[in-house]
């Protein structure tokens, strides 16, 4: 389960499965860890868009949780505690290929190329490369925002987590927070709206035409799509069934493009658990940090 809610029940799995970790259960630990990568991965995949990046980022974040679990007093919820370690990673990590300005050019300036692309039956486009041309450049266009503003806009609008949480993750008050959030949604609102044509239909963009364009320049790869895992539910579905008490789910045009995106695992999932859980050098820290503890 790899969501915001912080009921008594869920934050007394967590702090049992932490316990139980720090006294030495690889299976508590694993059980801490497929608990919430889900979440981690899905939040990252907003953020530097590639699926390769996301499942390093996941890793990264994950590692850094193992290493300072002795830390977790318990003050807070371990979700918040745990989130705010992904929050701190992302804005201190090192820039990501997605997040320079080349990258982005080539997510959002197709319009003049676009009104000459013609597509037929003839060539064969199928559901899933449309799709994965969709996400592609949606995400891409987040992009255009700051990564504070990525981080705040994909918490508010895309996951539908409450203010208040939002604001402790990100240290700052609820009022602040939802004025970031208002700002952010305007950003990138005046950015999507000049490039995409499911958002404003005057635009030339098309996501069949984009396809076309995309597969000739080699963006997207007509058999080994990114985006094509099998999934199970999409994210507003996600956000819908375990939605955080007070969070508001938004209604909009642009948001909806980003919720209409599927909730995915990460390809490399046994890997990336038996990665972590086999480097004897972290589990070492691990203990080490707990005898420091006490």
């Amino acid at each position: 389960m790899n969501t915001f809610i912080t009921n008594s029940d869920e934050n007394r799995i967590d702090n049992d499965l932490v316990r139980r970790s720090l006294d030495g259960d690889r299976t508590a630990l694993e059980q801490l860890i497929r608990r919430h990568q889900g979440f981690i991965y899905n939040l990252s995949l907003k953020l530097v868009l590639y699926p390769p990046d996301a499942e390093d980022v996941t890793q990264d974040v994950l590692i850094k949780v193992i290493t300072h679990l002795s830390g977790f007093r318990g003050q807070s919820s371990f979700r918040t505690w745990l989130y705010r370690i992904v929050m701190n990673h992302f804005l201190d990590m090192k820039k990501r290929r997605a997040e320079d300005m080349t990258s982005l050019s080539r997510f959002a300036n197709d319009g003049d190329f676009l009104l000459a692309v013609n597509v037929t039956d003839e060539d064969g486009l199928s559901e899933e490369q449309i799709a994965e041309t969709q996400v592609m450049c949606t995400v891409g266009m987040l992009m255009c925002l700051s990564r504070e503003q990525r981080l705040v806009y994909v918490l508010g609008d895309v996951f539908s987590i409450d203010h208040n949480t939002a604001s402790e993750l990100l240290s700052t008050t609820p009022e602040a927070y939802r004025q970031q959030l208002s700002r952010a949604r305007k950003d990138l609102y005046s950015f999507i709206n000049q490039k995409c044509g499911l958002v404003n239909p005057t635009n030339p963009c098309r996501c069949s035409k984009k396809t076309k364009l995309w597969i000739e320049r080699g963006f997207v790869a007509k058999d080994t799509l990114l985006f094509k895992d099998q999934y199970t539910e999409r994210i507003r579905d996600h956000v819908e069934a375990n939605i955080t008490k007070g969070a508001i789910m938004v209604k909009d045009v642009v948001a909806d493009l980003y919720t209409s995106h599927p909730m995915l695992n990460p390809k490399s999932t046994e890997t990336l658990v038996e990665k972590i859980l086999g480097n004897q050098e972290l589990i070492r820290l691990l203990r080490l940090n707990e005898e420091r503890k006490h």
